[in-house]
């Protein structure tokens, strides 16, 4: 979670820095339409936020994210939890699929690369993020941010007056 806050933080800063655009923000689904009922697998609301802390944790931590052939199974043995648990509480905490929650992850790791190394191809990008392939890293950076990786690095890159 921290790792979380402290890489929307630096895009914040990044997008204020620049002064010409902001930096792209992941959406954050609207979950006011989300069925919060307990579940009998899951457990309470309380418990799901927790289970959802521990699956930011692992996969920040380990960084799962950065395995291309990562499976919902692999973040649910490094849990030591059930497939389905682990599949539900992502589905309902945060409103998305696994593959969804896991590029979200992996987009922002290209963003930080893209940042922090903008000498970088945009190929090594995309492999340095976990990803099979470059049509999988395009549609999933462009469905994310709005705009494709290239002209997304372009606009965030350092100006001669940054420097």
């Amino acid at each position: 979670v921290i790792m979380l806050l402290a890489g929307v933080l630096y895009a914040a800063v990044q997008a204020a820095r620049h002064h010409r655009h902001s930096a792209a923000v992941l959406p954050t689904p609207d979950n006011s339409d989300t069925d919060t009922s307990p579940d009998t697998e899951a457990g309470t609301d309380a418990d799901e936020q927790e289970l959802m802390a521990r699956i930011e944790q692992v996969m920040e931590q380990r960084q799962l994210y950065l395995n291309s052939d990562l499976k919902l199974n692999d973040l649910a043995e490094a849990l030591s939890m059930n497939r389905n648990v682990t599949s539900g509480c992502i589905n309902r905490v945060r409103g998305c699929s696994f593959n969804q929650f896991v590029n979200g992850y992996r987009i922002r790791h290209a963003m930080r690369l893209m940042t922090e190394r903008p000498d970088m191809s945009v190929t090594q990008v995309w492999i340095d993020s976990g990803y099979n392939n470059e049509i999988s890293f395009f549609r999933n950076f462009r469905a994310i941010t709005g705009t494709t990786p290239t002209e997304w690095k372009r606009l965030n890159s350092p100006t001669k007056d940054d420097l």
